[in-house]
């Protein structure tokens, strides 16, 4: 099993293809701090995460980084100028309605999920997720629901989130969340990965070394940067999203998220589909 807030127990040995310092456990899901249904859209799952961006002035800094150092007890206790903080600011001046886009090589870490989704209702969020061995992905979750050791993969740590938090609509917020996996299964390009590490607003990307992660924001040394978007990284996110259509992250994990989950995402794709005149309420229409 495995330690606090996922710390390996000792002797455990990583799965082979995966990067060793991503290698997680399952953290404790009953720290997060429900949210009234009257701030859905507008609050976080765990209130604290609306903090992680004060105190943070991209106009003044633009390096964040962290080092090694104990589990958070919450998202307060995340370090000053830590790239989370980073990212939770540029998130924070996105602007009004735009598209954020996502290069994630895994999202597993509990903050970083709360803090993504939180953004699904007002933007039109875009997630290119890498992709993990679905016999894999299952089988680890089998064996940490029977009290087994196992890596925890970002398709397993989402699902037990929303699980965790579906008193407060967390499937209609995943819902509004678009989130496509790479295809790495051709001969040509197996054994690829999506490697990038990237957030890109409109306005401003955060780029570096830092996934979205337990083991990058509390026990590896990492870093990023931010800087101005250009419209080639708009549209070369955008290429790859149209190209991945048939690749919805409960289409290429079936059996990874509750009846629910996927009943509830297939019916806001429906609804997204029907003509609205106006914009903005075709993007809330659920």
């Amino acid at each position: 099993m495995g330690g606090l807030d996922g710390f390996p127990d000792e002797g455990y040995v990583p799965n082979q293809n995966c990067e060793a310092s991503d290698v997680e456990f399952d953290d404790d899901p009953d720290q997060y701090v429900m949210v009234p249904l009257e701030k859905l859209g507008k609050g976080y799952f765990d209130e604290d995460v609306g903090k992680l961006k004060d105190g943070i002035n991209l106009q003044t800094k633009t390096y964040y980084s962290s080092v090694p150092r104990s589990a958070d007890t919450s998202a307060l206790t995340v370090p000053a100028d830590h790239p989370l903080r980073a990212i939770a600011k540029v998130l924070e001046e996105a602007p009004p309605e735009s598209t954020i886009r996502v290069y994630a090589y895994v999202w597993t870490c509990k903050y970083a999920i709360d803090l993504l989704l939180h953004y699904a209702a007002q933007y039109d969020l875009k997630i290119i997720l890498n992709y993990d061995d679905r016999d894999r992905v299952e089988a680890a979750a089998k064996s940490l629901a029977s009290g087994g050791a196992g890596k925890t993969y970002s398709v397993n740590r989402i699902s037990a989130f929303l699980d965790h938090t579906d008193d407060n609509h967390s499937y209609a917020m995943f819902a509004l969340t678009g989130c496509r996996v790479v295809d790495v299964t051709g001969s040509w390009i197996s054994g690829s990965s999506m490697h990038e590490k990237c957030i890109i607003t409109e306005t401003k990307t955060v780029v570096g070394s830092y996934n979205l992660s337990y083991f990058a924001r509390c026990k590896n040394y990492e870093s990023v940067h931010v800087v101005d978007t250009v419209t080639k990284q708009c549209q070369d996110f955008d290429a790859l999203w149209e190209s991945l259509g048939d690749r919805d992250i409960t289409q290429v994990y079936p059996n990874s998220f509750s009846d629910q989950v996927v009943r509830t995402r297939n019916m806001t794709k429906r609804k997204f589909r029907e003509p609205v005149a106006d914009e903005k309420k075709r993007r809330y229409q659920l």
